[in-house]
């Protein structure tokens, strides 16, 4: 149909142009021109829209996104694994250098020092010197040196060569040659008692009750000051003035204060505490008498009185058989004590 409109064209043309109209002037040239681009388009369609270009551009594949993006990933894969191999190989092979190079080095620095070390034994005496007990035989003495054997010539008891086994791991160092004995007695080996002796851990004693009482607690303290400190027991409150009063306490070294009103503490009744001196319920009666002398007063049988004039106090000890069964500290004044 394309075809059939061209021909027209061109015989529209010719016949225009047998008019007598020169070509490309005039309305008769624009419309030349017009006819050529129409005609140029249509071959152009014909071309691109027939079934051959359809076809060869139907035979090329085209992918999707997904198989795409999976390509690019396993390229990626494959580069990264390229390279991470790449360099374990070159730090493998620095490291087998390394070892390389250092295993030589040891080799030579051994052998140097085991040849110091064998050295220094072929002029070290093997055996013991002579002792006191008898001359020497003359014979046993090698007369050269050259003759005698060394430690290094000489197998080791354990049959191993002294050499390696006193040779130092790292090349450049150089270990003390052992010392030898100066006498022939070998020297006694410790028994496990000198290894592992302790010392004995220094117990803290009995809590000591003073001239004056024990902390936070003293003779003269009112009912009030001493239930303020939280060790005394309120009990059935401050006795009246002249009355005497006991009260039990928290402090464990000490078993009971009395109060009398008007004079405060006037008594302690000691538990486990014990003297500044060292006496405490279950002391010997030699301790007692030992450590107090000719301070000590017999009031009674079975009394004993330390009296403490600095502080206006005493010490009751009450015996029972050869030790002390019990006692207190209270104060001077026999009028006040309770």
């Amino acid at each position: 149909m394309n075809d059939n409109g061209a021909d027209s064209n061109r015989n529209g043309n010719s016949s225009n142009g047998s008019s007598g109209d020169p070509a490309g002037s005039g309305p008769a040239g624009r419309d030349d021109s017009v006819v050529e681009d129409s005609v140029v388009g249509d071959e152009l369609r014909r071309l691109f829209h027939g079934h051959e270009f359809g076809a060869a551009t139907s035979a090329v594949p085209v992918l999707d996104t997904a198989t795409i993006v999976a390509g690019a990933r396993r390229r990626r894969r494959r580069r990264t694994a390229v390279t991470a191999a790449a360099g374990a190989v070159a730090v493998v092979g620095v490291l087998s250098a390394g070892v390389a190079l250092s295993g030589v080095s040891g080799m030579e620095g051994g052998r140097g020092d085991r040849e110091v070390i064998a050295a220094d034994r072929s002029d070290t005496p093997t055996g013991p010197g002579p002792t006191g007990s008898g001359p020497a035989d003359p014979t046993s003495a090698p007369s050269d040196g050259a003759d005698a054997p060394s430690d290094a010539d000489s197998p080791s008891p354990d049959g191993d060569d002294p050499t390696d086994v006193d040779a130092p791991d790292a090349p450049g160092s150089r270990p003390t040659a052992p010392s030898t004995p100066t006498s022939g007695d070998s020297p006694a080996p410790s028994s496990p008692d000198e290894s592992f002796e302790t010392e004995p851990f220094d117990l803290p004693g009995p809590a000591a009750l003073g001239p004056v009482g024990k902390s936070p607690l003293s003779l003269g303290m009112t009912y009030a000051e001493a239930v303020e400190t939280g060790t005394v027991d309120e009990g059935s409150g401050p006795p009246a003035a002249g009355q005497c009063s006991t009260f039990a306490v928290s402090d464990p070294a000490i078993s009971r204060v009395a109060i009398r009103g008007g004079h405060g503490i006037v008594r302690f009744q000691a538990a486990s505490a014990q003297t500044p001196e060292g006496i405490a319920v279950g002391s010997p009666r030699e301790s007692l008498h030992q450590v107090y002398g000719s301070s000590l007063e017999s009031s009674g049988e079975n009394t004993r009185i330390k009296r403490n004039p600095d502080s206006s106090s005493r010490y009751v000890f009450t015996l029972d058989g050869d030790r002390v069964g019990a006692w207190r500290l209270t104060v001077l004044d026999t009028a006040a004590a309770c």
